[in-house]
């Protein structure tokens, strides 16, 4: 099986397994902290591609995108955080405007960082995280949309 194939099967079963796990157990909270656990897995994984060299003596990650992704990261813990706050606090429209910021900075910042990764295992291997991630944050958002708030975990 190419690893493109098991990226398209991943980003298809993950959303409903995720959807299924954060419903039955645990709800919006719980999908927060795997959110943080899959953006710090990303994160890590930026790090390590930056420090591994390919052929030619260069990171299979350079500097600049290393960077851009490092603190496109960031911001996404920072939204997770504030989301999760903004839930126990019932603050239904602000889980939403953190949510769709950490989307957006998905959606722009991280794939045009990704995109300008040559070695194609990397770029698949970053691809693949992302995609868990996004779907986390969408089952967060879903979540949001048909339970509301009110603190429930």
């Amino acid at each position: 099986m190419t690893i493109r194939r098991k990226v398209s099967i991943v980003a298809i079963l993950l959303p409903l397994m995720l959807l299924t796990q954060a419903f039955g157990c645990g709800g919006f909270l719980k999908v927060t902290e795997k959110v943080a656990a899959e953006n710090a897995h990303f994160a890590n994984a930026v790090i390590v591609a930056h420090k591994d060299i390919d052929g030619s003596g260069k990171p299979f990650v350079d500097d600049a995108t290393e960077t851009i992704l490092l603190n496109a990261s960031k911001r996404i813990a920072g939204y997770d955080d504030a989301a999760a706050e903004m839930f126990v606090n019932n603050n239904k429209q602000g889980v939403l405007n953190q949510v769709d910021q950490a989307l957006a900075t998905i959606d722009t910042e991280v794939a045009n960082g990704i995109a300008g990764i040559k070695n194609p295992d990397r770029k698949l291997q970053l691809q693949a995280i992302v995609a868990g991630l996004r779907s986390l944050i969408i089952t967060a958002k879903t979540y949001v949309q048909v339970q509301g708030t009110g603190g429930k975990i």
